[in-house]
């Protein structure tokens, strides 16, 4: 098979792969607390093992994946990890200047994390729009969202952190991370009755575990059907809105 990611080829393998396609997928992920029983790295993890699965179905490589984001609202959590907006934006155009030199005209950033969408938002339409970069952004959680709702069968909040779809995703994408014998329901400890207004309060207070949720209800073939549904879509969306070589 035809390798498509930068990280495990030679320089000579690259000089050949690029004159292939100009387009790169770029995997951006974070490290943070996922409950019990899911690992640090689930959102690095799956940005990365599934824009290698995505580069597969269309005409793409990948960059290495970014592993740490913008994570700043779970740091009560022991293991989180956070860089700045600025650190992250600038690293990222960092790479982005990297791949342009390298003839790339078209980037899709994988992202897993909510807080870096408006860091990347901004990257693409300030610093890559301009260049005549087509640029766009998946974030993989509304991707989930949009196009799992069949699937999911939670009571309530399938979508939550580590909850039911995490929990799926994770047991297609690193199966031998997940610990269910670990895995605790958990629901939001105090709801706003403001909730299209964004307060600042302190996660840990209102979900102590992490986790808000069915983790439970989550299935491998729940997983493997939502990741498969999602991939199909993308790839439909590059070849529609952001062509093949």
């Amino acid at each position: 098979m035809t390798k498509t990611e930068l990280l495990k080829m030679s320089w000579m393998e690259f000089e050949e792969a690029r004159h292939r396609t100009d387009l790169v997928i770029v995997p951006v992920g974070s490290i943070e607390v996922f409950g019990p029983h899911l690992p640090l790295g689930s959102d690095t993890l799956i940005a990365g093992r599934l824009a290698i699965r995505l580069s597969e179905m269309i005409k793409a490589l990948v960059a290495p994946v970014v592993p740490v984001g913008y994570t700043r609202p779970l740091m009560e959590f022991p293991g989180s990890l956070t860089v700045t907006p600025d650190q992250l934006g600038q690293y990222l155009q960092g790479i982005c200047t990297s791949l342009i030199g390298w003839g790339f005209k078209k980037i899709l950033f994988f992202n897993t994390h909510r807080r870096n969408v408006p860091i990347i938002d901004h990257l693409c339409l300030e610093y890559l729009k301009p260049q005549n970069i087509k640029a766009a952004q998946i974030f993989w959680w509304q991707m989930v969202e949009n196009n799992g709702r069949q699937l999911m069968t939670s009571p309530d909040s399938p979508y939550g952190h580590a909850g039911e779809a995490c929990t799926a995703v994770l047991m297609e994408v690193a199966p031998e991370l997940v610990n269910m014998n670990a895995a605790v329901q958990g629901k939001v400890k105090k709801k706003s009755r403001y909730g299209e207004i964004f307060s600042y309060s302190s996660y840990r207070e209102n979900a102590d575990s992490g986790v808000i949720g069915y983790p439970d209800q989550a299935t491998p073939e729940k997983g493997r059907e939502v990741v498969k549904i999602c991939l199909e879509r993308i790839a439909g969306f590059v070849q529609e809105e952001m062509g093949e070589n």
